[in-house]
């Protein structure tokens, strides 16, 4: 999954390893083991904040010496979460989407020890006011995000909480509040928590995920995985406008406006391209919503010349 698993000094992948040594979590059928094998070292004095359900620290392994992301959740409270979590993450191999190394688990956690990245979030690039990307800013950055869905879809994975806190940079950037990454890097999706497998034409139910950012279908209880591409579109929106189509003071005041589709695109400075792309994600209609095939082959992907950001004034 991106970065291949670093080798430990032994066998993770045999439920017979020495004594001394942790086995991978059996998501399946649970079983209590240590915490984490010896060859890896968690670094307290570098947090990476918080996920939906977990604290996030550095690792390292100390036989190949390369760092990893701990996600530590409480069996407790998510272990239904957690097993569907490891099991979804497992089965997905895409260089957009964030890596599972191994899952470890002792009595009362579970620790996933996942790729690292360090350039932070889409959301903490966002600078403290409105900053309008170019289109060639933005088509490298929505062109990896579509592929990362595109591949979940695919494999009949929804994720359920497309937005920036789990847009991640791989690395960091000399600019770190530009929203672009740096040429060369790569963007992954996280925050696989709430994703959900399903056979093709089954129907979702569960009202989760950011008010700001969820399809009209998903606060009705009745979707399916075309509701990842309404947030892509919320996304695009936020980039290419600098600002949410759909605002409030409330969730309830979101929620009626996304209900009805309820944004505008007129007096903004975004190219007739921009607003195609913005337009074909945010149909209400699922049937006629861009798929991520469809978004990738959207003009404003296709036909822009990548440019690197300028230099902000001041």
């Amino acid at each position: 999954m991106g970065a291949a698993a670093s080798e430990c000094c032994c066998d993770r992948s045999n439920k017979e390893c020495p004594d001394g040594y942790d086995r991978p979590l059996d998501v399946q059928r649970p079983r209590i083991y240590p915490l984490l094998p010896d060859c890896y070292d968690i670094l307290v004095q570098l947090p990476l904040g918080n996920g939906l359900h977990g604290k996030i620290v550095t690792c390292r392994d100390r036989v190949v010496h390369a760092s990893y992301a701990v996600k530590t959740v409480p069996k407790r409270e998510h272990i239904d979460l957690i097993a569907r979590e490891v099991n979804i993450r497992k089965s997905l191999d895409h260089p957009n989407l964030l890596g599972i190394v191994h899952a470890f688990e002792d009595v009362f956690t579970v620790k996933l020890v996942l790729e690292l990245c360090r350039g932070g979030s889409l959301q903490e690039r966002l600078p403290e006011a409105p900053h309008l990307m170019t289109d060639g800013e933005a088509a490298p950055l929505v062109e990896q995000l579509f592929r990362g869905v595109s591949y979940l879809h695919e494999h009949n994975v929804c994720h359920r909480n497309v937005h920036p806190d789990n847009i991640l940079f791989q690395r960091c950037s000399n600019e770190p509040s530009y929203f672009t990454p740096r040429e060369g890097d790569v963007l992954k999706l996280s925050g696989f928590s709430l994703a959900r497998g399903f056979e093709d034409g089954q129907g979702l139910t569960t009202k989760i995920g950011a008010a700001h950012f969820i399809a009209p279908q998903v606060f009705e209880g009745h979707y399916d995985y075309r509701c990842d591409m309404w947030s892509c579109g919320v996304v695009v929106h936020l980039l290419l406008c600098g600002c949410l189509p759909f605002a409030g003071g409330t969730d309830s005041e979101v929620m009626a406006k996304v209900r009805v589709g309820s944004y505008s695109l007129k007096g903004v400075d975004v190219s007739e391209a921009g607003k195609s792309l913005i337009r074909g994600l945010l149909r209400i209609s699922p049937i006629v919503r861009f798929s991520a095939e469809r978004a990738l082959k959207h003009d404003l992907v296709v036909n822009t010349p990548r440019l690197k950001p300028a230099a902000r004034a001041g």
